[in-house]
């Protein structure tokens, strides 16, 4: 259904271009996953996309491709924020993630009355590289309706899931179905369960224990920090071997109460660059390792190294 409706969308913009005789019609931007900018866990990105005629141009900007590298092995939201309603209060904003090919493998994606949301929820691999598609028609919002055009500004944002149950008990079995994702699970039972987890408490105390232990004597060695071009800062570590990841943070401030980037990654260098960071400016950043475990309800929790003894400040070009 979702290749009609944009099937029918670019039959739409190829009538227009026909008629179009005033000014220069612009086509659909190049965008795919070889151009596809890299986004982390709890980072932000930003687009804007332009529809319809502005000043005798015509633009129509679908969406936009970001890729994402799974910090660990679990459940991902990828939430979609911006985006206008129709007449009707729903939205024809979708985000789509596949793998590296081309299989869709989030739930969800589309507007959600329930939850008043966009979201699509996928289980991801640890290391592995999936590709994220935001999207967005106008056609029928109050905005294109009255003026003939829109520019919308869609944020995307990826965070851990945290699954959300739907409990429905039966006399030989109560059955979980997380309401967001394609979890799900069953346990016989003849008795009305409140919560269920499961993994043992021992099992969740060894892990946790585990995770502790690994990252309790983890320091970050040789941090550098360098910024080579404009509005970017470059940040390099040196590896530690029983990390399963690490946290980077970026502060106006050297106490780090309000940051301007806090990102977990796999990598042990990083480019940074967001609407955030200024040009001539003062900034402060550390880095810290993590290692993970999993709940009694299967959740990742992560346990966190200390972090840098001494931040590094560097000035942004």
């Amino acid at each position: 259904m979702r290749r009609k409706i944009i099937g029918l969308f670019t039959t739409l913009v190829m009538i227009v271009s026909v008629f179009t005789t005033a000014g220069t019609v612009y086509a659909d931007s190049v965008n795919s996953v070889q151009t596809a900018e890299s986004i982390s866990l709890n980072e932000t990105r930003s687009v804007t996309l332009k529809y319809g005629e502005f000043s005798d141009d015509y633009y129509f900007d679908s969406g936009k491709y970001y890729s994402f590298v799974a910090p660990y092995t679990g459940y991902f939201n990828f939430t979609l924020t911006g985006w206008k309603t129709k007449a009707d209060g729903t939205s024809n904003a979708t985000v789509e993630v596949t793998d590296n090919f081309g299989k869709i493998v989030n739930h969800g994606g589309y507007y959600n009355q329930y939850y008043n949301d966009v979201m699509s929820v996928a289980e991801c691999i640890k290391g592995k590289t999936y590709y994220v598609e935001v999207g967005y028609y106008p056609f029928s919002t109050y905005e294109y309706e009255s003026s003939g055009n829109a520019t919308t500004t869609l944020s995307l944002i990826i965070t851990p899931h945290t699954h959300d149950f739907n409990i429905d008990v039966y006399s030989f079995a109560t059955y979980y179905d997380c309401k967001r994702c394609n979890y799900s699970y069953s346990k016989k039972t003849n008795t009305i369960l409140p919560a269920k987890t499961t993994r043992s408490a021992s099992a969740v105390s060894k892990d946790r224990s585990s995770a502790k232990n690994a990252v309790k004597k983890a320091k970050i060695k040789n941090l550098k920090v360098k910024s080579k071009a404009k509005k970017k800062i470059t940040v390099s570590w040196k590896k530690i071997k029983k990390a399963d990841g690490y946290q980077v943070q970026v502060s106006k401030k050297r106490n780090f109460k309000k940051t301007v980037y806090n990102v977990h990654t796999l990598k042990k260098k990083l480019i940074i660059q967001n609407s955030n960071i200024k040009r001539k400016k003062i900034y402060y950043v550390r880095v810290r390792a993590y290692a993970t475990y999993k709940d009694a309800f299967g959740n990742v929790k992560m346990e966190y190294g200390n972090w840098i003894n001494k931040a590094k400040k560097v000035k942004v070009k």
